[in-house]
């Protein structure tokens, strides 16, 4: 099976592909998510696609004419045209729930970051000062 992996600003991505896949396409959509000829010539051959944020629109979907998967890595459809892959019947993965932990993490530390005065402590101590009553303390202010 022969994989192409589309990658926006991650050439990180060619490391952490597994060396057992040995059949490999590595394309990045230009700007305004278009795709080169030569980029869609290489689509032609391909079975999946594996993909974080690159468009996956018309264009390259009329050009992988092998494509049986598509597999994003996030947990969204938002940069693929789903209509398109249906049309093609072409399935559509995603990774639920990829990111939960990471998410309720920075929420935690939202309101974490608001009930201690973090913005306003941080700003007064840059500026110089040091007040007595911390943000918390004070619901004047």
């Amino acid at each position: 099976m022969k994989i192409a992996y589309l990658y926006k600003g991650r050439p990180d991505l060619s490391v952490m592909i597994p060396d057992d896949v040995t059949e490999r396409v590595m394309v990045d959509a230009e700007p305004g998510g278009r795709y080169a000829e030569e980029d869609l010539k290489r689509i032609a051959a391909v079975d999946g696609i594996i993909v974080s944020t690159e468009p996956i629109q018309d264009q390259l979907l009329a050009a992988g004419k092998k494509l049986k998967i598509i597999q994003r890595m996030g947990v969204g459809y938002d940069n693929v045209d789903l209509e398109a892959a249906r049309k093609r019947s072409i399935p559509v993965c995603n990774l639920p729930g990829v990111n939960k932990e990471a998410v309720a993490e920075h929420g935690m530390m939202l309101i974490l970051a608001v009930a201690r005065g973090l913005a306003w402590n941080h700003n007064n101590t840059a500026q110089g000062k040091w007040e007595r009553k911390m943000r918390w303390d004070n619901a004047a202010v």
